[in-house]
């Protein structure tokens, strides 16, 4: 049937068919390798569910076509042409074109190039936003910045930047934006050490995720937040309140990779170590969609968690050392110094070694909000 739908037989009964057809050869092309021949599939699905108002396709494709970019090192301007022809259209076209980004700009900036830079082109993409009057890009543009202030530990001028993120996309009526906005709001609030507005603001962000066509990719992130946000039963609770809504429904794998790690964490911490297992080999095998950057350091810090729980402390401290190199690489401070924290608990003071000492942690102050 697909084979036909591809040749053009009976195309209008078999339209969804030949776009899905299209968009699995891609797939399966950009797993191999063939980013050329991944490309242009891609596009050609991507046409013809312009063509013929098929949404979901339509962001299988672009989401595709800014992978590859992202792979080639050019998704910058990419996203910066696609987001210049999008604020000058309606607003409803406006936030199709940005919710088929919205996964790929975290599969970028947590992958190895990062978000070094992020913040000067979000205030370029700002420009573009308000030259063309669209609250909405100019949305984009600060979840972008205060996402990127987040990551390299500036806590107050991210929390500014997220809250005026969620108000414009709100106003916007750009719900999917608006909950990953909320995802990185809430880390900056739990950072201020108010977990309780934390969690109002993730479950106000599942009510949103739960209505919102990008659901599969939404409602994970909100339940790693409240994983995240719990200890000790709330947090036990949370994983399960999580495995449930999942259960049975179809959700993004690299967006679940966050559940994943706090879950495996939370449940270590807790003594659940096989458990715990299960969900670090899951996260383990998502993390593979990167090459390098955030979610390798993740992965290493939670078995280091998970060695603690068994006993292993010397294991544990090795491995929390590691994972605060790969942080302090990346420009994420506040991950490495709880790394370095972490590794001082299980071992005695020692001289720093001249890997350690290749790039000090930079001290992260309590900053008020």
């Amino acid at each position: 049937l697909y084979e036909r739908a591809l040749a053009g037989e009976d195309e209008a009964a078999n339209g969804i068919q030949r776009v899905r057809t299209l968009l699995a050869r891609a797939f399966v092309q950009l797993n191999n390798g063939q980013l050329d021949l991944a490309d242009q599939n891609a596009n050609e699905a991507r046409q013809f569910a312009v063509n013929n108002g098929l949404s979901i396709e339509y962001n299988e494709a672009t989401a595709l076509q800014s992978m590859i970019s992202s792979l080639r090192g050019r998704w910058r301007d990419l996203f910066r042409a696609e987001f210049a022809e999008a604020v000058q259209r309606p607003n409803e076209i406006a936030a199709r074109v940005f919710d088929a980004h919205l996964c790929v700009i975290e599969y970028h900036v947590l992958g190895l190039d990062g978000h070094e830079g992020m913040v000067e082109y979000a205030n370029e993409l700002h420009l573009i936003a308000s030259a063309s009057g669209s609250p909405q890009g100019e949305g984009i543009a600060e979840f972008l910045a205060g996402e990127s202030e987040l990551f390299s530990g500036r806590i107050a001028s991210a929390r500014q930047h997220l809250q005026a993120a969620v108000d414009l996309l709100e106003r916007a009526g750009a719900t999917a934006a608006q909950v990953f906005a909320i995802q990185r709001l809430a880390e900056c609030v739990t950072a201020s050490d108010d977990q309780e507005r934390a969690r109002r603001l993730l479950h106000h962000g599942l009510g949103l995720a739960r209505s919102s066509q990008l659901a599969p990719h939404l409602v994970v992130r909100m339940h790693e937040g409240l994983v995240r946000t719990g200890a000790g039963s709330s947090a036990r609770a949370a994983i399960r309140a999580g495995e449930e809504d999942l259960t049975g429904q179809l959700f993004c794998r690299p967006c679940s990779i966050g559940f994943r790690l706090a879950s495996a964490t939370a449940l270590a911490e807790l003594g659940h170590v096989g458990l715990s297992q299960r969900q670090l080999a899951l996260a383990d095998d998502i993390a593979a969609m990167w090459s390098d950057g955030f979610w390798h350091a993740a992965v290493i810090e939670a078995r280091g968690v998970l060695d603690r729980a068994r006993g292993d402390e010397a294991e544990a401290a090795r491995l929390s050392v590691e994972a605060a190199d790969h942080y302090a690489d990346l420009d994420r401070p506040r991950d490495e110094v709880r790394c370095r924290l972490q590794a001082a608990r299980g071992r005695p003071p020692t001289p720093a070694s001249p890997q350690t000492e290749r790039r000090r942690p930079t001290p992260v102050a309590a900053e008020a909000s």
